[in-house]
């Protein structure tokens, strides 16, 4: 069997191609891969950084962003504050006895639609379990009044204190009677479920009555003395 014979020359080169063979393994597997890896955790690093400094600034605007909140929740309750709690018919017919006894009309008709929704919370109030609802009644008077007098009556509607609004108004002149007559339509706005209680209307000059029984016919009574003499004094025998 015949040796291979192998100059230095030829040896010199195979190791120096070996070495090379080394050296391109160890830049893949070593340097190569370990500077993905770090390339990796710099732009992981710079992610975070970037998060660090946005928690950072909202803590410094958390002082700002309490008070902005705070300022919102007034600015809410303020709004809150200037709308009635419900709207009856009871309500409607007082502050239309009240138009009429500032401004000297007098109304022929009048005709309600009650408890139209605006709107709808998204949630409810703190500390209550009822969503708010936006609502408003169209409460329409067909009026007759002088000239004079209908200028005060669209001068006390924008003086309510209640939101109210006109949505409608027609005014004919009629000469034979030296009037106008004509019909006002207004939207009147209130917000329930806010924890706010009903205010009820002052109605002067009526007492409350009642009957003996309410199956037969029987003399007005005050309810208000009837249950005083109902109740038994402290002390008294049974």
């Amino acid at each position: 069997m015949s040796k291979i014979k192998i100059s230095n020359s030829e040896l010199r080169l195979i190791i120096m191609l070996l070495a090379i063979i080394l050296l391109a393994l160890a830049y893949y597997f070593g340097f190569y891969r370990l500077n993905q890896a770090s390339q990796v955790i710099e732009l992981q690093n710079d992610t975070d950084r970037i998060t660090v400094n946005d928690l950072e600034a909202m803590v410094d605007r958390s002082p700002i962003v309490q008070q902005e909140t705070e300022e919102m929740k007034a600015n809410i309750e303020s709004i809150i504050a200037k709308y009635p709690s419900d709207l009856t018919t009871e309500k409607a017919i007082y502050l239309i006895n009240s138009m009429e006894n500032y401004s000297g009309a007098e109304s022929l008709q009048n005709q309600f639609v009650m408890d139209n929704l605006v709107m709808m919370f998204q949630n409810p109030r703190e500390g209550q379990e009822a969503v708010p609802m936006g609502r408003y009644a169209a409460v329409t008077v067909n009026y007759v009044v002088n000239y004079a007098g209908f200028k005060q009556m669209l001068q006390y509607i924008e003086a309510m204190p209640d939101r109210i609004t006109p949505s409608l108004v027609s005014a004919t002149y009629d000469p034979e009677l030296d009037m106008l007559t004509g019909s006002i339509t207004m939207n009147m706005y209130y917000l329930t479920n806010t924890g706010k209680e009903y205010q009820v209307p002052p109605v002067e000059g009526i007492e409350p009555k009642g009957v003996d029984s309410i199956f037969g016919a029987g003399e007005g009574i005050d309810v208000n003395a009837a249950a005083a003499e109902e109740t038994p004094e402290e002390g008294a025998e049974e």
